[in-house]
């Protein structure tokens, strides 16, 4: 069980797909591994895999290039972080600062290929 999640995670940070929701699954299993947090140490324990082995070489894949994020990705990513401080703001004025941030990032993403 545990190491099927574990091939999840490194299947989401592998995924080159452009959407939305997997640019951002993408940018979460990216953090779990480079993050290394308690979560991950346990998945790794429970696996029987060692965590620092498996972050090293989750880096050295991302080094090499074999992981990578388009620029498209990227986009997706910070949109869907302002979208969410959007929903969360209560103060009108900071509300349409974020508004018009987004607008320009969905603008971004829109002319990416």
């Amino acid at each position: 069980l545990w190491r099927a999640v574990l091939t999840m995670a490194l299947e989401d940070v592998l995924n080159t797909s452009q959407t939305r929701n997997e640019s951002v699954n993408k940018a979460n299993a990216h953090d779990w591994f480079v993050n290394n947090s308690d979560d991950f140490q346990n998945a790794c324990f429970n696996a029987g895999l060692d965590a620092e082995w498996v972050r090293d070489r989750y880096l050295l894949a991302l080094d090499t290039g074999i992981i990578r994020f388009t620029k498209k990705q990227h986009l997706y990513v910070r949109y869907s972080t302002k979208y969410s401080q959007l929903r969360n703001e209560k103060n009108t004025e900071e509300r349409k600062k974020l508004q018009k941030v987004i607008d320009k990032l969905r603008q971004k993403i829109y002319r990416c290929k």
